[in-house]
């Protein structure tokens, strides 16, 4: 079990051109519970490792992983849904955003109505990015109190295409407002992005990597096979 998972509940519209990159990939409520159920569940699996190994946390490793998990829309998972999968949902979420960071796994969220009533673990997320709003006041739903007083004015950020992609986050240290830019990847660099990286069906046969050796050091088979 590793890799991505994303939730759409926008039926896929805007992250289907990706999916062969998704471990994982929800498009309905109920597979979104399904998936978050899956990733709790590894959690839980890393947390009794660590309690075996009598260690804290957990180094990124091909054992361990990072498992993250990308939930577009997730107003569609978290408010505006069927009631009881909203609190099945916001009851996962929380589990893995408070215990999930020491045994690597990550959960990012995208909203674009950022208050209390939409996005209830909103305090739970760590690590906050606001791009342009219609509101001052949602500055600093999503930033935390003051943050727009202290520059981060992301209210201003003009609407049009030209200005995609500019925001504001804290930054941990001095925690003042950063502003950046995010690269715009047109559906051009996601196909190349894809084709580059996609798992794709393995080969009849997969040489090891390391060839073993027998008894006396030597490689077994042939000297001249390889990996391709």
């Amino acid at each position: 079990m590793s890799g991505c998972r994303v939730i759409d509940l926008k039926g896929g519209a805007e992250t289907q051109r990706g999916a062969r990159l998704f471990h994982r990939y929800a498009t309905t409520a109920a597979d979104a519970l399904r998936l978050l159920c899956e990733v709790r569940d590894e959690m839980k699996r890393r947390q009794d490792h660590m309690r075996d190994a009598g260690t804290r946390g957990l180094d990124v490793s091909a054992q361990w992983p990072l498992e993250l998990v990308q939930i577009d829309k997730m107003a569609m998972l978290t408010a505006y849904g069927d009631r009881a999968d909203v609190r099945e949902a916001l009851r996962l979420l929380a589990e893995l955003l408070t215990q999930g960071r020491a045994c690597g796994i990550s959960v990012w969220g995208y909203v674009q109505e950022p208050s209390k009533d939409v996005v209830d673990v909103r305090e739970l997320f760590t690590t906050r990015i606001c791009l342009g709003v219609t509101a001052a006041s949602h500055v600093d739903m999503v930033l935390g109190d003051g943050a727009r007083e202290r520059g981060a004015l992301a209210d201003e950020i003009p609407g049009d295409v030209r200005h995609a992609g500019i925001g504001f986050v804290i930054d941990t240290g001095s925690r003042l407002p950063v502003r950046f830019r995010a690269a715009y990847v047109d559906d051009a660099e996601i196909d190349e992005l894809v084709g580059r990286c996609a798992i794709h069906p393995p080969p009849a046969q997969v040489l090891p990597f390391r060839p073993e050796r027998d008894a006396d050091g030597d490689q077994d088979g042939n000297e001249n096979e390889g990996a391709a």
